[in-house]
């Protein structure tokens, strides 16, 4: 990784006006890889927010074909969290801890494939 450029402030949780984390991070990087990740689809909101997620099931249907439409028409790779976890026992939305392992795992596998 490069060097932080030397108007950086040390410490700082604030970059100095102008920086680029994009450029800093990317800085040696010939091809840059775009991946859209679609979430799991809600199954049954439970708990707390379960009333701000009413009728999710049904808005989720046809969610990760559009993901992968809309990431088709910007030329960028698609992953379906789908298609290697539901959504969260606990809450019916959010992903629990294993969950997060299983889906870290498979995204790790597809952005090595894409690394030159």
């Amino acid at each position: 990784m490069p060097e932080l450029p030397n108007n950086f402030p040390e410490g700082s949780a604030c970059p100095p006006e102008g920086f680029d984390i994009n450029e800093w991070l990317c800085a040696g990087i010939s091809v840059i890889s775009k991946v859209t990740v679609s979430p799991p689809p809600i199954s049954s909101p439970r708990g707390a927010i379960a009333t701000k997620f009413a009728g999710g099931e049904e808005r989720c249907i046809g969610l990760a074909d559009a993901y992968r439409e809309m990431a088709s028409s910007m030329e960028c790779h698609f992953f379906d969290a789908g298609s290697v976890t539901p959504a969260s026992r606990a809450d019916g939305i959010h992903l629990d801890a294993d969950q997060h392992i299983l889906l870290g795992q498979a995204i790790a596998a597809l952005v090595a494939k894409l690394l030159p």
